[in-house]
């Protein structure tokens, strides 16, 4: 609706309720904000111009830092996740095996019919050990959803293409 009212493309705004906004909802309780619905966007380059053009980059709130911090919970201990693929290597959280499986993701041929799963994928690129306790957790939290049931190229487009283009997805990432 932005880019056809900017563009002056008359268009009908179709809402399911009384108001606009979806699940976005702003109520005010006792002095306090409360904000319901999505809680977080993707940020990208189409999203920030348009904030910028209607003038709202200073509502932009940036989590915490402390927000960035994740745990997975496995043989009676909480395993910290960080931003380095290596610091696997290092940690109690995968068996020595899974490790060396997910060392082999860059050499695993990439077979995929087009319509695996998102459990199929991961599985395949990353081993099932990887896979349910570094995606499956996450993957459900996040889309709220079955990962056996759901279509990688509808989920994850971007990594799929990416296996397509460099045969691994280690090596996608490194070319990013």
């Amino acid at each position: 609706a932005f880019y056809l009212h900017k563009k002056g493309i008359p268009f009908v705004l179709l809402e399911k309720e009384e108001r606009s906004g979806g699940a976005l909802k702003s109520d005010k309780q006792s002095g306090y904000s409360l904000e319901r619905g999505a809680n977080t966007v993707a940020m990208n380059a189409e999203l920030l111009e348009m904030i910028q053009e209607l003038g709202l980059e200073e509502e932009i709130e940036k989590p915490f830092e402390s927000s960035h911090k994740r745990y997975i919970y496995r043989n009676a201990g909480l395993h910290a996740l960080t931003q380095s693929p290596l610091s696997l290597f290092k940690s109690s959280l995968l068996s020595r095996s899974a490790i060396w499986r997910l060392a082999k993701e860059p050499f695993v041929s990439s077979k995929s019919d087009g319509h695996e799963s998102v459990a199929e994928f991961f599985s395949r690129r990353l081993g099932n050990e990887a896979y349910e306790f570094l995606v499956a957790a996450g993957l459900q939290g996040i889309y709220a959803g079955i990962p056996e049931e759901m279509h990688m190229k509808s989920v994850m487009p971007a990594l799929v293409q990416m296996e397509e283009e460099k045969g691994s997805l280690l090596k996608g990432l490194i070319a990013r």
